[in-house]
């Protein structure tokens, strides 16, 4: 730049006529162009240096950054693959639990095949038994109901026959509760059927109305009443209603030495009274027992002129 200067001045000096200013001129714009140019492109250096350098340490500040996060990148996938091995080892451990506690429920579902086989060996033959059972205890249900229904205890305590009904169901299956309570009646029949009892106990009169009276009962054998003063104090047998589980009085009354006899009995004067051991039907000929006087006058007139 310089020496174009001094090569400038040099000309102005040898040339300093005005045909040549003209010429003197054009040397002059050109360099001053160009040293405008220069220091363009310096500034423009100068720039681009500063831009070179920001870039630079944007891109060293970048790679830095990259490079921590790629660090970090990196432990995090180490860190995660520790995990995940620890992971997969206790898959891996779980898998074998598993399959061992599989193997297991395998060996005991076996057995448990095994055990329910011979369970059900064993229910088949105890249903058989129980079937078996079930029909004795059906045939002794029947029996026993047909002992109550000709029975004088089951007037005098109701409800018997009820308790023994669920065994009588056919779709029921007799429980022991049922059995225990058929061999509590039972028994009950039999501690009652063989004594001799005296109390109040409700019966139908021979007007058919329900009243309550002292009842004598011998047994199964025979049943008798007595009534109230204020009654009439009337003395008469009593007969059973299979039916109905009641005691009716006789429509007959016994003869006076029988109801004398029945009569000191419940009052305790006497050891003896008299027995039905037909088990009521001797009592229910009384009903049709014919007097002297019934059979005079069912003779007609002509049995006046034979007397």
């Amino acid at each position: 730049m310089k020496s174009c200067l001094n090569l400038c001045a040099c000309l102005g000096k040898l040339f300093r006529s005005r045909s040549l200013r003209f010429f003197l001129c054009l040397p002059v714009l050109l360099c001053s162009n160009i040293s405008i140019f220069a220091e363009d492109m310096r500034e423009t250096a100068i720039q681009a240096e500063k831009m070179r350098k920001e870039v630079l340490g944007k891109a060293i500040l970048e790679e830095e950054m990259a490079k921590k996060e790629a660090d970090e990148s990196l432990k995090k996938i180490f860190s995660d693959k520790n995990i995940l091995a620890q992971a997969i080892l206790q898959i891996k451990a779980e898998n074998k639990a598993t399959k061992k506690a599989n193997d297991d429920l395998e060996k005991e579902n076996k057995r448990l095949v095994k055990l329910e086989e011979e369970l059900a060996e064993k229910f088949s033959g105890m249903d058989a038994m129980a079937r078996e059972l079930t029909g004795f205890a059906r045939i002794a249900a029947k029996d026993l109901d047909a002992l109550l229904q000709q029975s004088l205890q089951s007037d005098m305590v109701s409800g018997r026959a009820e308790k023994i009904t669920p065994i009588l169901n056919k779709s029921k299956f007799p429980g022991m509760n049922d059995i225990r309570a058929m061999i509590d009646i039972l028994f009950e029949e039999i501690k009652r059927s063989g004594a001799v009892r005296i109390e109040d106990g409700p019966m139908i009169d021979r007007s058919g109305k329900e009243i309550r009276s002292k009842i004598l009962t011998i047994g199964n054998f025979t049943a008798a009443y007595q009534l109230p003063d204020e009654m009439g104090n009337e003395t008469g047998f009593l007969i059973s209603s299979d039916k109905n589980s009641r005691l009716f009085a006789l429509s007959g009354l016994p003869a006076s030495s029988v109801a004398k006899k029945l009569r000191r009995y419940m009052k305790g004067e006497s050891d003896e009274a008299p027995i039905d051991i037909s088990r009521g039907a001797a009592l229910r000929l009384l009903t049709h027992r014919v007097s002297l006087k019934e059979q005079i006058q069912s003779g007609g007139p002509i049995v006046w002129p034979i007397l």
